[in-house]
């Protein structure tokens, strides 16, 4: 099975949840890690979308955006080649 989730507010914290809404400033919400680790050894797929807003309106650069999501997949622990689909 496939279990799609989003990424910021679901998986990870985003910009809306520190004071100054700074984009580079996230973290790994609780229990996430634990729970995809058991999603992938049940055998389930885990694919994440995202949409980057920020990106579409020139407040950040996509390469930026890219490495957030790099580094969320590597906090995660989930693989690099993790199925991702984003939306600027």
């Amino acid at each position: 099975m496939l279990y799609l989730f989003a990424l910021d507010g679901t998986l990870i914290s985003g910009p809306q949840d520190n004071p100054n809404q700074e984009y580079h400033l996230w973290r790994v919400l609780p229990q996430r890690v634990e729970r995809l680790t058991e999603l992938r050894r049940a055998g389930h797929v885990i694919g994440i979308v995202t949409n980057q807003g920020a990106v579409a309106f020139g407040l950040v650069p996509r390469g930026e955006a890219a490495d957030k999501i790099a580094l969320a997949l590597l906090h995660l622990k989930l693989p690099a080649d993790t199925p991702v689909a984003v939306c600027y």
